[in-house]
């Protein structure tokens, strides 16, 4: 088994995401919850990294399917940053835009359409909260559709709260997921109208007299879908492990077989062998080789347990990335050994 070891010499706040790009793997950006080291950089695979833009608290990242010069990244302080020169300069897009100036809300989680890269979405919080607060807050849903140069707000999510994370659909660029403190939602209408959670166990969880008192939402913090098998879809819950849908969502059951913790952060599905997919925990990070039904422990070489973001490279499934509370890791066979 090929062991965990850094990444590099970068140390700062928790690392909030990593996203590899999908058009030139040896780019990667990698965001902190730091107010002086938001966003890093390496453009050799991980080997180096520079620190290229500082603004607030990272949450979200994306790079364009298309083109690795367009990243976009969020942040709980300032407008929705972007670059379309390779992280050389940078210019906030949403929440400092004419249509959007006085809007000053947290921005959380962004993705692009992975066949459709001039689509790209966005969520923002209607308080200043950051989340966290139970019964949910609205969010706010803002579309791009030139690649995140300007942006609408195209609806919003009355019981989402925080949105964590955010899939659009292969094929249908109208159809978005959502993991939130609300639970797992979805729209079809380009974020227009929205679903509520569609995970019923959670639900009856957030009832209990204990969580009601504690306030504690049925928070999903990862959700992917299984590339090429959009109907397999995997929901990491913060509380209670890892649900499974195999029906595009209709119905869903607890998927925990080999995890030793029911604490789950990011999930996602390797692109390169769709079996594949890799779930960050409080208790380090499990792979599945069945698309879901069952996880074993990848923790050799991890110095801390908690790990939040991962990437998964785009053509090798055994090449992986996570960040954990101060620093990068990687299963890489170039870095193996490397110290």
């Amino acid at each position: 088994e090929l062991k965990w070891e850094r990444a590099s010499d970068v140390m700062a706040g928790e690392f909030t995401a990593i996203e590899i790009s999908r058009s030139n793997p040896n780019i990667i950006y990698a965001g902190t919850d730091s107010n002086d080291m938001t966003m890093y950089q390496s453009k050799d695979g991980g080997n180096t990294w520079k620190l290229v833009h500082v603004t607030g608290h990272n949450a979200g990242l994306a790079i364009s399917p298309a083109d690795p010069n367009i990243v976009l990244y969020t942040n709980l302080e300032a407008a929705v940053q972007r670059t379309m020169d390779g992280g050389e300069t940078w210019k906030g897009v949403v929440g400092n835009d004419p249509e959007t100036q006085n809007y000053n809300k947290p921005f959380t989680a962004i993705a692009f359409s992975t066949d459709m890269p001039d689509i790209v979405y966005t969520s923002a919080l209607r308080s200043d909260t950051r989340g966290g607060i139970w019964p949910a807050e609205p969010s706010d849903i803002f579309k791009s559709i030139d690649s995140g140069k300007t942006w609408k707000q195209v609806g919003i999510c009355e019981t989402c709260s925080s949105i964590q994370t955010i899939v659009v659909k292969e094929g249908d660029s109208n159809f978005i997921w959502v993991s939130a403190d609300g639970g797992l939602q979805f729209s079809k209408d380009g974020g227009n109208s929205w679903s509520g959670n569609v995970i019923p166990y959670l639900d009856e969880k957030a009832k209990d007299p204990q969580n009601i008192r504690e306030h504690k939402p049925p928070k999903v913090i990862g959700v992917d879908l299984q590339p090429g098998n959009s109907k397999t879809i995997l929901a990491a819950s913060s509380e209670y492990g890892m649900f499974r849908s195999t029906d595009g969502g209709l119905t869903w059951k607890q998927s925990n077989s080999g995890l030793t913790t029911s604490k789950l952060h990011r999930v996602k599905f390797a692109i390169s062998n769709p079996n594949v997919a890799y779930v960050t925990t409080h208790n380090g990070v499990f792979k599945s080789d069945d698309s879901g039904k069952s996880w074993t422990e990848h923790n050799q070489g991890l110095k801390l347990k908690f790990v939040s973001s991962i990437a998964i490279h785009p053509t090798d499934e055994n090449i992986v990335y996570v960040g954990t509370l101060n620093e990068i890791y990687t299963i890489h066979p170039e870095h193996k050994n490397r110290g």
